[in-house]
């Protein structure tokens, strides 16, 4: 980023050169100099504390917030912290200065539930005290999904059963008309 403003700024010196000429010159030249005014500018006092507040802040809101949450909790939803502000440009940094702490107590919180909870990974990590891998709960089946299977499978076994013995008569009834012929 420095090395891409130094090059515009060595592209533009002339533009610069002729601009800083005009700003002190009364009338319309006057103003359009001081208008696009461009080069090296310090920056007010208020401005430098600007910048190192937002830098500031900036870290605190990244080292609170949960950076593991889902897209979309973090656009539109408040239960894991308040993202959304962080989205509209201004506004989101007074709401959080007052805001942003409640995250820690959420997470543990979130942590100790998670670990009475046998939906959650942390349960069984917790229970047998031991790490599992991380797709270890996708690849669950309920006692629903295994009773309904089994059903469909008898089912569909008393189905096939019928099929067989329908095939079975066709065979015997193509092999007698064949040894007829």
């Amino acid at each position: 980023m420095v090395l891409i403003s130094e090059v515009y700024r060595y592209l533009l010196s002339p533009v610069e050169k002729t601009l800083k000429t005009w700003e002190g010159k009364q009338g319309m030249k006057g103003k359009l100099g001081r208008w696009f005014r461009i080069g090296r500018v310090p920056l007010p006092i208020i401005e430098s504390w600007g910048r190192v507040f937002n830098t500031l802040y900036m870290m605190i809101y990244t080292m609170t917030q949960r950076p593991w949450g889902p897209l979309y909790k973090r656009l539109f939803e408040m239960d894991m912290h308040p993202g959304k502000f962080y989205y509209i440009f201004a506004r989101h940094r007074l709401i959080l200065f007052f805001w942003f702490g409640h995250s820690f107590i959420y997470d543990y919180n979130m942590m100790s539930s998670m670990k009475n909870n046998s939906d959650h990974l942390a349960y069984f990590n917790a229970k047998y005290s031991r790490k599992f891998p991380r797709n270890t709960l996708n690849w669950r089946t309920s006692a629903h999904y295994l009773e309904i299977s089994r059903i469909y499978t008898v089912e569909m076994i008393k189905k096939l059963a019928v099929i067989e013995q329908e095939l079975a008569e066709e065979h015997r009834r193509q092999k007698a008309i064949a040894l007829i012929n």
